[in-house]
């Protein structure tokens, strides 16, 4: 069975919006302020470097998927690699799933402990895992439709409000905060793409590259609107005294007097994204285990749930009381997880650049 470019395209577009809500948009705004739409811009461009190097390494030996790839360029060595990006996995697992319960418990349910919320998505995310990929993809590609219906809305209702004054002065604290906040970017909003090779190119009906690049623009160009509008409409200042400036920022929609409360009904978009993206890195994560241990089908279920249990735990007593005590200016979190990323991206780059030089040599040879 395979599944459509359609649907694989649609998880493009949730792994990219997934983390861009809560994570990097506080960030964008936090380290270059006015200047966070031209950061998206330079991480979009910037962006088809890793993309590239993506199309490069899912067009080797297209029957495999990441883990069978690495284990047949680097041996042993492969093992390894697969561990460490199933732990860069379930590291985004738990980014997503502490930034889903926290916008929930602070937007929505108040009085609701956190570990209340976190337990009703994972068991909703432990569902849809033990379904398999298929019926992730074909759900991705059904409220696809429903969230780019509601993005329509979203920027007809704000395209009004726009202050092109509050962009002013462009580039006030030099370039290097945009380079910096474009790089935010490409670790949270980018290279998750990676985690996508799990899926071998030949299990995608009728794969099309330039599809691939389409929606990689669309989805890149829809967090640089939303970057564009947060900063256009509220200007620098207000949008820092809000935790989600996203989220407020739907507040200003207007559609009509009858629609009230409107940023929920628009919000929940937004939950959609990292869920599915919260999906999908479990899911790259339960492959890689299979792929290295070998266990029976009939356990993969514990192995979901015992993850699900063990991201509860994490968010509820650690991730919590980090955020709490941390402060963006000192958060080394993305240096780390850029340097892991760059470092597995290029090494398996080179390393099928080297196979590929090796094979066409011994042919010329013959």
């Amino acid at each position: 069975m395979k599944i459509s470019r359609l649907e694989y395209n649609s998880l493009v577009w949730f792994l990219i919006r997934g983390c861009f809500v809560g994570v990097s948009l506080n960030n964008v705004l936090f380290i270059c302020k006015q200047d966070s739409a031209i950061a998206v811009i330079l991480a979009i461009l910037i962006g088809f470097i890793p993309l590239a190097i993506y199309f490069y390494i899912r067009n080797y030996e297209p029957d495999l998927d990441i883990a069978e790839k690495n284990k047949l360029l680097f041996g042993k060595f492969g093992t390894v690699l697969n561990l460490i990006t199933a732990l860069l996995g379930f590291a985004f697992a738990l980014i997503i799933l502490s930034d889903l319960t926290h916008f929930v418990g602070s937007q929505f349910l108040y009085y609701t402990p956190s570990i209340i919320i976190a337990i009703i998505f994972m068991v909703l995310i432990v569902y849809a895992l033990s379904k398999g990929i298929y019926t992730i993809s074909k759900t991705s590609l059904i409220v696809f439709y429903f969230v780019i219906i509601i993005a329509f809305f979203i920027i007809c209702g704000l395209i009004t409000n726009i202050d092109i004054n509050n962009f002013k002065p462009i580039l006030y604290e030099g370039i290097n905060p945009v380079i910096k906040s474009s790089l935010v970017v490409l670790t949270y909003n980018v290279l998750p793409i990676f985690f996508l090779l799990i899926i071998p190119k030949n299990k995608v009906n009728k794969d099309n590259t330039k599809l691939n690049i389409i929606f990689y623009l669309v989805s890149m160009l829809s967090i640089l609107s939303m970057a564009f509008m947060t900063i256009a409409i509220f200007g620098v200042n207000m949008a820092l005294l809000y935790e989600y400036p996203g989220f407020h920022l739907l507040r200003q929609v207007n559609i009509g007097e009858f629609v009230d409360r409107i940023e929920i009904f628009l919000s929940i978009e937004w939950i959609i994204s990292m869920c599915i993206m919260l999906m999908i890195c479990l899911y790259y994560v339960n492959k890689i285990l299979k792929r290295t241990f070998k266990y029976k089908p009939k356990f993969n279920l514990i192995v979901i749930i015992s993850e699900a249990i063990i991201l509860i735990l994490l968010e509820v007593y650690i991730i919590n009381h980090y955020i709490e005590s941390s402060s963006p200016e000192h958060d080394i979190i993305f240096y780390i997880i850029l340097s892991i990323f760059s470092f597995i991206y290029l090494i398996i780059f080179i390393k099928r650049a080297l196979v590929h030089n090796h094979k066409n040599y011994s042919s010329n040879n013959n």
